[in-house]
């Protein structure tokens, strides 16, 4: 049952993987020739700060939400307690955001970048519909409704960028923060009607349901801002430290990495709901799940790591343009960290679904701290180059410390991982083999 099930919903759980990085990237090609480099780096700072704050949203309701509906009978508690909380994060932040705006008395540059999250304000509190929905399409295991609500939220704000890249027209950071509150309102209003029938409204036993949810929420929270902050908090500091033209740089480098990382975020997506049933005392088959899951992720994205390896400045020339294509030892260097990503995300799923947030929170949060720190010695010596070199460093540190955690935990074994990547391709080709002599 599981074996139908991972094949159908990684098929529609990729494609919600795809649609905002597929479309982002097209919005990328064209962005990244439309405005100047200063420019793209404001807008790559705008983008990951909605990331952080989107990104922290799901991590402290996503997980506890599916996990309670999962387990307990009276789920309409449960529903209410999740849109509730949800609706008070994006209020609390579209006050604080236009707080930030009217207070602080900051350069022209940075001016326009608070602006633009002045109008994401706006934008915070329409989200929590969104956020809600798609947390319950996920509970219903409905990949295929998640997939449409995410391509007409993505597509629309993709459509405007290209029409003004295809009619050569001028489009300013401030305008696109505009376009963005647009587009996040039509998905909005859109995955509502996919699920207004799960919507429930009332008062009886929500408060202890909003302290569940929150006091499970608080770990895989910390663990999402320290996995985010580890992986952006380059980008910020490059900022401060060096420059925004070497935002847009870095920025345009890890699209790539994020690019071939889909298949991760799919598994990541299928495994929670498929773990959060499994008993706490079955180690055998979380720890196969786990090795089977990461190995064929990293088998299948190996081939695309080699070839961006061997020809990086080719690659960059292609999608960026020759201002950007000098930079491809950058590119080499991020690339790297590619075939490490599966671990840590299927990891981070497999002990918030066995109910151990907390280790995941203290690992990703020590990450973090250790990256920060290595960033301001390595972007002090080396510059641009530094900050990818940090955060290679401290991929590889927690990779050996997650090993220890998951032998610990669930008795894993590394050379079975090894075992699963090694023997993927053959196992394909003979499944292959196999359906081409029965027919």
């Amino acid at each position: 049952m599981i074996s139908n099930y991972w094949v159908r919903s990684v098929s529609y759980s990729s494609l919600v993987g795809l649609t905002p990085v597929g479309i982002g990237f097209i919005v990328f090609l064209a962005l990244v020739r439309m405005l100047n480099t200063e420019e793209f780096g404001i807008w790559a700072l705008f983008q990951i700060t909605i990331t952080l704050i989107e990104s922290s949203r799901q991590a402290l309701l996503h997980n506890g939400t599916i996990k309670f509906l999962s387990i307990d009978e009276n789920k309409n508690r449960i529903k209410c307690a999740s849109l509730i909380i949800n609706l008070l994060y994006g209020v609390i932040f579209s006050i604080l955001l236009q707080l930030v705006n009217f207070l602080y008395v900051t350069t022209s540059q940075d001016r326009v970048l608070l602006e633009m999250l002045s109008i994401y304000g706006i934008t915070v509190i329409i989200q929590s519909f969104f956020v809600h929905s798609n947390i319950l399409l996920v509970f219903k295991l409905n990949f295929k409704a998640i997939f449409f609500i995410n391509l007409i939220r993505q597509g629309s704000f993709g459509l405007i960028v290209i029409f003004y890249f295809y009619t050569d027209s001028k489009i300013s950071v401030i305008d696109l923060a505009v376009w963005n509150l647009v587009s996040n309102s039509i998905g909005a209003v859109f995955s509502f009607l996919f699920v207004k029938a799960e919507y429930s409204f009332t008062t009886n036993g929500v408060t202890y349901q909003i302290k569940r949810i929150l006091n499970y929420g608080k770990y895989v929270l910390g663990t999402g801002l320290g996995g985010i902050i580890s992986n952006s908090v380059d980008q910020f500091m490059l900022s401060a430290m060096v420059s925004n033209t070497s935002v847009a740089v870095y920025n345009t480098c890890i699209r790539i990495p994020n690019l071939v990382n889909i298949p991760a975020n799919a598994i990541a997506a299928t495994l929670f709901p498929i773990s959060a049933k499994l008993s706490t005392n079955d180690k055998i088959t979380v720890s196969n799940l786990f090795s089977k899951l990461v190995g064929a992720n990293i088998a299948i994205i190996s081939p695309v790591v080699l070839i961006i390896l061997i020809i990086p400045e080719y690659v960059l020339y292609m999608i960026a343009g020759e201002q950007y294509s000098e930079f491809y030892n950058v590119l080499r260097l991020m690339i790297m960290t590619t075939l490490l990503v599966p671990i840590s995300r299927q990891f981070g799923t497999i002990l918030d679904s066995l109910g151990r947030p907390k280790i995941n929170f203290y690992l990703t949060m020590g990450s973090a701290i250790f990256n920060i720190l290595l960033n301001v010695i390595l972007i002090n010596i080396w510059g641009l180059k530094g900050a990818v070199i940090g955060t290679l460093i401290s991929y590889i540190i927690a990779i050996i410390i997650i090993m220890i955690i998951l032998n610990r935990h669930i008795d894993f074994n590394p050379l079975i991982l090894l075992k699963d990547i090694y023997n993927f391709y053959p196992r394909i080709i003979k499944k292959l083999t196999l359906k081409i002599d029965t027919k």
